[in-house]
């Protein structure tokens, strides 16, 4: 009976929803409300004896008006109840106005989709982007004067809206991502991997069960679903893992056709898959069959296992495969107007050249990494040039005069086009960009294509770190992590660095990087491996700091005793812990009563060495759960700060009224006021968990690791120095100007 109220309910608030609209937009007079008021009426009648005052969408209890007048808020993890609607309410709202939820639709649940939606939202309506929605944010959202969700379709004076429809219709199920088509799609992988057996083992690579799991992949992808790495692969793990990966997949890629791919050659084929669509649409080289390592059996070339996948796929969505759509990003069309325009230039066409330049000009103002333009394969948008406006090329008199910095001066030097600047010293003179305290930030065109050249002086160390890192042999995983430099130019006085061009964070990764989200006490204590790493690092912590601090044999022998029996004391409290019968606070006196066991058994009275121990067990854990912050350091080390700051000092005495006095001067002072309010421990126990454990952050955990093993120091990464690629989550550090390497200064 409480499911039929609970669906019969939303009905009736889908019907107002919809009186409500009718009320407002239509153009065609008095709208017919009597068969909305009849159904209601009806329904009430039926069913219940009470009256629709009742009904939730009057309920006393909805948050919705609250949440307006700025007594309440709705975040993340809010979920629905029977009297009150309000997560659906925001949902149909942010649906109204174009910010789709494509994967979960209105489900009355504040996720992750949800979330994101909000920080679509309020980015777009000039709100700051926190994925809270509060009262600001929902009188917006509940008005007809928020700005529509306007880039899900091409736009401008190039794009054809009818063929765009023709070209991309609203049914292209390999970009959908349901829960239905991912259970479609897992379906038509286990048909290919193993027949849907999970029990299936791969001779020659050990890949394993129904999805065919590599061995070496296991631990971390399951770690990576929820469960524990040791966990075995039972057909209900390998469904949760597999499931899990295939969701992580289709959310960086955006196709299930590029999931496909990845599951069969990871990421190296995916790229490869991208670039030959661009060039060969028939992806001929990419269906000769392969061979696992010189084994002695073929398997399918990458496109044809993909085509054999989606054929199963498009099947078990009752639709018939016909090959996928060939998608091309907007950011590829430009770099190929920008290798027109280097053309005209070369060829002497400066008069072409100049009136496409401030199309590009104007599109890389307006226009969005996030943007893409579907083609079809071998499609190309014909341009009338009588419907083109004619574009007036301002007289050079006519324009105010320019100051160039030396920035700017040693871009020149090098025939570097820049397109805008972004960011650094030269943002207070400029009236534009975010100031940084050393070094300035462009977008260029670099080779024909668009790219992020950051000017800094040459006495900066950053050029030195990076030319060291590119000399480290990275798998692919760990290349991840890091931004492409394209090339490092030393001109007279700056140095020049030239990388690929990334994208700030979602909405889901900036919250991840700048609160304790997914960090607090209880989710940490639902990892298992995490609660057995900072058990049994506490246990060895404390064996090794009171290792000399027995004083007299009482003491000794208490000691001795612990060092004897903490392995069974460790197990039964980790037990505990994981199924909390303890919490962080009872632990000392768990330890103490164990300990005190084992000295009665002795003889032994001495109670206050029991004490310390066992309070010193319960300080170690509770380190390890009291977490950061945020989950990256500002600062890992204090040293390389102290040496530039020391340098910096040195500098102005020697020269305190000389050029550059005056930006030391700055750069020191804003150096010692982040040393006053940054993180300074050579290995901090609170981030074991994002070291570690967190998906987010691990692998650029692992990437600094592996760095620290060459000689580089890290000491300045945060959430400000990471980006992302367009179509990814992973973050990519993009600045090492305060690592430390192997004699040298940060500075």
């Amino acid at each position: 009976m409480t499911n039929r109220v609970l669906v019969l309910k939303r009905l009736l608030f889908e019907t107002r929803m919809k009186k409500e609209a009718s009320l407002s937009s239509s153009d065609h007079g008095a709208p017919d409300l009597l068969s909305a008021q009849d159904l209601e009426s009806s329904l009430w009648a039926n069913i219940f004896t009470s009256s629709p005052e009742d009904s939730l969408s009057e309920s006393k209890n909805d948050k919705f008006d609250e949440i307006k007048a700025g007594e309440a808020q709705a975040e993340r993890g809010a979920r629905d109840r029977d009297d009150d609607l309000t997560v659906e309410k925001i949902q149909r709202k942010l649906e109204d106005h174009g910010y789709g939820l494509r994967d979960h639709g209105v489900d009355g649940r504040f996720g992750p989709e949800t979330e994101d939606a909000i920080v679509n939202f309020q980015r777009t309506n000039d709100l700051a982007p926190t994925g809270i929605v509060d009262s600001d944010t929902l009188k917006l959202l509940d008005s007809s004067f928020a700005k529509k969700f306007t880039s899900a379709a091409p736009t401008g004076a190039f794009f054809d809206k009818d063929l765009y429809e023709d070209i991309v219709p609203g049914d292209d199920i390999n970009r959908m991502g349901s829960d239905a088509a991912l259970d479609a799609f897992a379906k038509a992988i286990a048909r290919r991997e193993s027949g849907g057996n999970y029990k299936a083992e791969n001779n020659e690579s050990k890949a394993y069960g129904k999805y065919q799991i590599m061995p070496k992949n296991w631990p971390r992808w399951a770690r990576q679903a929820g469960l524990s790495s040791s966990t075995s692969q039972t057909p209900e793990n390998q469904e949760i893992v597999a499931k899990h990966k295939f969701r992580k997949y289709f959310d960086e890629l955006g196709e299930w056709w590029l999931v496909a791919v990845k599951w069969y050659s990871g990421g190296g084929g995916v790229n490869k898959m991208k670039r030959l669509r661009e060039t060969d649409p028939s992806l001929a080289s990419a269906r000769k069959n392969i061979s696992y390592k010189g084994g002695k059996r073929r398997y399918s070339g990458i496109a044809s296992y993909a085509d054999k996948v989606m054929k199963e796929y498009y099947s078990n969505m009752g639709q018939t495969y016909e090959g996928v759509r060939v998608y091309a990003s907007l950011n590829q069309t430009l770099n190929k107007l920008y290798n027109l325009k280097q053309y005209l230039l070369k060829n002497g066409f400066r008069k072409e050249a100049s009136y496409l330049n401030i199309f590009l000009k104007k599109s890389s103002e307006e226009g969005s990494d996030n943007f893409t333009m579907p083609l079809a394969a071998g499609h190309t948008m014909p341009i009338d040039l009588e419907e083109t406006p004619r574009i007036e090329v301002p007289r050079i008199g006519s324009l105010p005069p320019v100051q160039v910095s030396s920035s700017e001066e040693a871009l020149n030097r090098n025939g570097i086009e820049i397109i805008k600047y972004i960011a650094g010293t030269e943002a207070e003179r400029r009236g534009e960009g975010v100031r940084t305290v050393e070094g300035n930030i462009y977008e260029v065109i670099y080779r024909g294509e668009r790219a992020i050249a950051k000017v800094v002086p040459s006495t900066n160390s950053e050029p030195d770190v990076w030319r060291q890192i590119s000399g480290i042999e990275f798998t692919e995983e760990q290349k991840k992590y890091l931004p492409k430099i394209h090339k490092i130019i030393d001109d007279i006085f700056d140095t020049i660095i030239i990388m690929e061009v990334l994208e700030p964070f979602s909405g889901h990764m900036e919250s991840i990087l700048r609160t304790r989200r997914g960090r607090g006490s209880e989710d940490l204590l639902k990892n298992e491996d995490f609660v057995h790493d900072a058990v049994f690092r506490s246990f060895d912590n404390t064996i090794e700091a009171l290792k000399d601090k027995a004083e007299g044999p009482e003491e000794e022998s208490v000691y001795r005793a612990f060092v004897s029996e903490y392995e069974s004391i460790r197990r039964e409290l980790e037990k505990l812990m994981l199924i909390k019968e303890i919490d962080l606070d009872t632990i000392s006196e768990f330890v103490a009563n164990k300990l005190s066991n084992i000295s009665n058994l002795f003889m032994l009275n001495d109670n206050s060495f029991i004490s310390k121990i066992a309070d010193k067990v319960q300080n170690n854990i509770k380190s390890y759960f009291q977490t950061s912050e945020r989950p990256i350091p500002k600062y890992y080390s204090a040293r390389g700060v102290d040496e530039t700051i020391g340098l910096l000092q040195e500098r102005l005495q020697n020269n305190a009224q000389g050029y550059s006095a005056g930006r030391n001067r700055r750069q020191m002072e804003a150096l010692i006021k982040e040393r006053e309010k940054a993180v300074y421990t050579e290995s901090p126990e609170s981030f074991l968990y994002s070291e570690n454990y967190m998906p987010e952050t691990e692998g650029l955990f692992s990437l600094l690791k592996i760095l620290k093993e060459h000689g580089i120091n890290w000491s300045d990464v945060h959430a400000k120095n990471l980006m992302q690629r367009p179509g990814s989550r992973e973050p990519v550090i993009i600045d090492v100007g305060l690592y430390e390497m192997p004699g040298s200064a940060s500075l």
